[in-house]
């Protein structure tokens, strides 16, 4: 499975990386540390997205809000669940973020342990499926 983070913080990237290294399903994982450089990544892709991105919101130069317009708006990210994982508790920023169709809108936990949850809930939810959908259409091959 391959997840690409969008977060300008290395601090956080570390947090994300460190979290997902429990989880049963292997995770590689992709920093952006601007928008710019998410665009790079995903263009450079050749059609195959990652499987799931992790979106903040404060991003230097172009914010997370049209990043994930313009992940939605390209017809190559399909149905890539986009996570928010943000600082901002405004309800404004979650209903905008959702109004662009969010997967899910996470605000960023203040400790490793609750990093490690969401990651969990991110691989039950979303990895874990696609995971085991991957494996039955190689075997049918």
């Amino acid at each position: 499975m391959e997840l690409l983070v969008v977060d300008d913080n290395p601090g956080d990237f570390a947090l994300i990386r460190e979290s997902f290294r429990e989880c049963p399903v292997r995770v590689r994982i992709t920093p952006a540390l601007d928008a710019e450089r998410a665009f790079e990544i995903l263009d450079d892709r050749e059609g195959a997205w990652p499987d799931l991105i992790i979106l903040d919101l404060n991003l230097p130069r172009i914010d997370g809000f049209e990043v994930l317009r313009r992940i939605r708006a390209d017809p190559r990210a399909g149905s890539v669940p986009v996570v928010v994982m943000s600082s901002s508790t405004l309800p404004a920023d979650v209903y905008r973020a959702y109004d662009l169709h969010a997967s899910a809108y996470i605000a960023k936990p203040s400790n490793l342990e609750t990093y490690f949850e969401i990651a969990r809930s991110i691989t039950t939810l979303w990895l874990e499926p696609l995971s085991v959908s991957l494996s039955r259409a190689v075997a049918t091959l």
